[in-house]
């Protein structure tokens, strides 16, 4: 009886923490279009019903703009996230409202398997044959 008495308040501390802290099931999922890039840590994303959402990227620090290197790191975000499908889950807002999650980039299988993709080169070029990409000799 004394064990049982003693873990009562461990057990009852476990269960708070567990009821308090968020989980990945308990995300919200959001899809859209990036199209616009604030600074290295903060997009806008149109979702399909053309809603803005502005998303700050979950865990990471990128300086402001005004800041050294500011303008290298959202030149950086734009390379990886312009006008690309993206999934956000988020489970928070920030004290600015803006939504703070993971974006994910999303591949675009339908589009990738219907379009054929070619890159030349002097020697040699690559083609989606099949779902494949297969390297295909050029004639110079």
């Amino acid at each position: 009886m004394n064990i049982s008495r003693s873990l009562l308040p461990f057990l009852l501390v476990i269960l708070i923490i567990l009821a308090v802290s968020p989980s990945d099931s308990a995300a919200t999922i959001l899809d859209g279009t990036v199209v616009k890039n604030t600074d290295g840590d903060t997009v806008t994303v149109l979702d399909s019903a053309k809603q803005q959402h502005r998303v700050r990227i979950a865990g990471i620090d990128a300086p402001e703009k005004n800041q050294p290197f500011g303008n290298a790191s959202r030149k950086r975000l734009v390379e990886l996230v312009a006008r690309k499908d993206v999934r956000v889950e988020f489970n928070k807002h920030d004290r600015y409202g803006r939504i703070v999650g993971k974006v994910l980039v999303t591949p675009r299988v339908a589009r990738h398997a219907a379009t054929r993709w070619t890159w030349d080169s002097r020697r040699s070029r690559w083609e989606w044959r099949g779902g494949r990409k297969v390297r295909v000799p050029v004639s110079v």
